[in-house]
């Protein structure tokens, strides 16, 4: 494909999901989300992981596993019951499916079999096949499991942790040893289940978006790495021999 070509498909693209936003999430969302990809700013914690850590246990009994276009259809399928902020972040997880961005993962109950969870897991093959070198760095050893969504009725139930408890499990068979995630420094419950997960930070940086471009710039770095800052968790110490 050409340059003029891709950034014409790009630009369908985003027309396309903005229309969607529109009629899923309504007008207010869709403003709020179009003016953060004109002139925003988010700050990230790179957190990392090793994979073989113990975690905490989750009384919530789920099955993770590769998804199927019947999976896919599925948890779309759910976006009318979720709230209008709600539907935009299930619209951008299929926007990162559909342009192949990892490899997706379902989580169904063990019970009914239901739909709950959906995250990706992104190797450094993806990223190098994406061209996002840059921005989504990652050793030959590292993988993200990232994109994690889980739907409102499954929330505060334990989803989260057993379901990344799989993920990391998968990650592990496949061959590596860290995870590498970005997460919003605002977004305080997430910062919380990555302090139980037993993630520590490395950096932190900054997003910038315009006119739906992004950059990304490193605001400070840590080493050794810290644990993840959640408002009023204790101090924690760096972990014993690093995060390697």
């Amino acid at each position: 494909m050409t340059e003029t070509g891709g950034a014409a498909a790009r630009a369908l693209a985003i027309l396309r999901y903005g229309l969607l936003t529109l009629w899923y999430a309504g007008l207010r969302v869709f403003l709020n989300q179009t003016w953060h990809q004109v002139y925003g700013n988010t700050t990230f914690l790179v957190t990392t992981k090793r994979l073989a850590d113990p975690m905490a246990e989750s009384p919530f009994r789920c099955v993770v596993s590769r998804a199927t276009r019947q999976d896919v259809d599925d948890l779309f399928r759910e976006m009318q019951r979720e709230s209008r902020a709600a539907r935009y972040q299930l619209l951008a997880r299929r926007w990162y499916h559909e342009r192949g961005f990892g490899d997706c993962y379902i989580t169904r109950t063990a019970d009914t079999g239901e739909v709950c969870n959906v995250r990706w897991i992104v190797t450094p093959a993806h990223i190098r096949a994406m061209g996002w070198e840059d921005r989504f760095p990652l050793e030959d050893d590292e993988v993200m499991l990232e994109n994690v969504y889980t739907l409102e009725r499954f929330r505060r139930q334990g989803v989260q942790i057993a379901s990344v408890t799989q993920s990391r499990a998968i990650a592990l068979e496949m061959g590596f040893r860290r995870t590498r995630g970005y997460a919003d420094e605002s977004n305080v419950p997430q910062l919380w289940s990555l302090r139980k997960q037993g993630a520590w930070v490395s950096a932190r940086l900054l997003e910038r978006h315009r006119l739906f471009r992004v950059t990304r710039t490193v605001l400070e770095r840590f080493d050794p790495p810290i644990a993840v800052p959640v408002p009023g968790g204790d101090s924690v110490g760096p972990p014993p021999g690093g995060t390697g």
